[in-house]
């Protein structure tokens, strides 16, 4: 099986982000190495969609043609490209064409690396907020189609969609982003929580629920998180109830269109909450802990502050509580401050009494 994230032929990748992570790797990959780029638009070839299949290529003669201090290679157009296609019937792209030698040497000089660093470093910059972008546009429409599902329609299928999406997140940025960006589904009330974790009872300061934390999906494989989650109903007791890029950017700076959505197969339909004594307990997380704190205000909201100080779990925090008044001080002064979220918005920070309530429920629970 072809690892996913790669140049490898059949290698898959998002297609909710309009190929912008495979073009944010294929120019990292340049600046690496030492060659130009130019994306080819395959209008020609047939193709599901609206948007066609495009690929980009190594543009190495063109851009040191005109360098005195560089050879000109004597071959115009490179063997070096990936070529992205939608994969037929799944809310994916996949690399269907790839050669990864070039014709030529690669012998550019230190200025003309620091002109890929210069010019290309900016359509990085460019692909990330792009990304994020769309991570959030992708998210509102599962949670569109969530919210209006048919009754007897399963939704593991959302559920699979939305694991994908944050481990696209996770593999395009670093897991400590994923789970501020998670943070931040959930404050927006775009987060699709599971049938059997319930939303704290607490509002937040927006006046909507905050859902308890779900682990996230392992980077590992496209489907490891549909496998475990199906792997666990078929183990379960309770019967089941019947019932793009296209726009990646270009060295010329335009975009082509996205493509269209394509459905993918339902996986079964998961199991119904069971309020008997079968029923086993959701994971503890963080989030879990800290809404266990107290039981009339949710400390659960203010997560994103805590992941900002590297705070990410009850072992952590307790042992900043135990370390000393110096210590435990200076976390409370840090919970004053606002806080970034990865959608651009600032999340306020915690008020002075309930830093004060914070801080006692900390000792008594250092002190148990």
């Amino acid at each position: 099986m072809v690892a996913p994230y790669t140049f490898e032929v059949g290698s898959e990748w998002p297609e909710w982000d309009n190929g912008n992570f495979l073009a944010m790797r294929f120019i990292q990959k340049c600046i690496k190495d030492g060659f130009a780029r130019k994306e080819l638009s395959l209008a020609g070839k047939p193709h599901h969609g609206d948007a066609p299949p495009f690929k980009l290529v190594c543009n190495y003669h063109d851009f040191v043609k005109d360098d005195p201090l560089v050879p000109t290679p004597a071959n115009k157009t490179c063997t070096f490209f990936v070529q992205l296609e939608p994969v037929d019937d799944e809310e994916r792209n996949c690399v269907t064409a790839s050669n990864l030698e070039h014709n030529h040497r690669l012998e550019l000089k230190p200025h003309c690396f620091a002109h890929l660093r210069e010019e290309e470093g900016a359509v990085i910059d460019d692909c990330r907020e792009d990304i994020k972008k769309l991570a959030f546009e992708q998210a509102e429409r599962l949670r569109k189609r969530f919210d209006n599902w048919f009754p007897t329609e399963p939704k593991a299928e959302l559920f699979e969609l939305q694991d994908q999406l944050i481990q696209d997140y996770s593999a395009a940025f670093s897991r400590k982003e994923a789970d501020a960006f998670v943070v931040a589904l959930k404050h927006r009330r775009l987060y699709l929580d599971d049938p059997e974790t319930d939303f704290s009872p607490t509002p937040s300061p927006t006046s909507t629920p905050v859902a308890r934390k779900r682990e996230l999906p392992e980077v590992d494989s496209p489907a490891s998180s549909a496998k475990k989650r199906r792997q666990a109903q078929a183990g379960g007791a309770v019967d089941k109830p019947t019932g793009n890029k296209q726009g990646g950017k270009k060295a010329s700076g335009s975009q082509a269109n996205k493509g269209k959505k394509k459905s993918v197969q339902k996986s079964p339909e998961r199991e119904p909450r069971d309020k008997g004594k079968g029923k086993q307990a959701a994971p503890p997380t963080f989030a879990n802990f800290l809404s266990s704190l107290s039981e009339s205000f949710d400390f659960s909201r203010y997560e994103p502050h805590f992941a900002a100080l590297d705070i990410t779990s009850e072992a952590q925090l307790l042992e900043v509580a135990t370390g000393g008044a110096d210590e435990l001080g200076a976390l409370l002064d840090e919970l004053e401050h606002e806080v970034d979220l990865p959608d651009g918005s600032k999340l306020s920070g915690m008020k002075k009494p309930w830093r004060s309530r914070l801080e006692k429920l900390l000792n008594e629970r250092a002190e148990a």
